[in-house]
């Protein structure tokens, strides 16, 4: 394996890692607060409550004790039996991914050996 295909498999394996600690451990990040709640994108949160959107689909929490404000997207999905993936519609998270496998054969030799 020569090194440009070295470093293109690290770069994916790092992408996933980022992307795998980011599902576990939402981003966090200091906000200003406004009159008790959190100000983001010019909008308001009131501590405590969340705003789900489905554009872009996520989730905002504030946190005005701590002053902090989450953000929580879409998650990973798995596929191992590469089943159609269809965007959901609606607020946050219907709006995320999801994978369709019915009608599909969801015996164990599909799962473990992937005819």
């Amino acid at each position: 394996m020569g090194i440009p295909t070295t470093l293109f498999y690290a770069l994916v394996v790092f992408s996933l890692i980022w992307e795998i600690s980011q599902a576990i451990h939402p981003p966090y990040g200091k906000v200003k607060i406004v009159k008790g709640k959190c100000k983001y994108k010019n909008r308001l949160v009131a501590d405590g409550a969340s705003l789900r959107f489905e554009n872009p689909c996520q989730s905002w929490t504030c946190d005005v004790r701590s002053r902090s404000f989450a953000i929580l997207p879409c998650g990973i999905i798995a596929n191992p039996m590469n089943c159609p993936v269809f965007k959901g519609t609606g607020p946050y998270p219907s709006c995320c991914y999801e994978v369709n496998c019915t009608g599909t054969d969801q015996s164990e030799d599909t799962w473990f050996y992937n005819k």
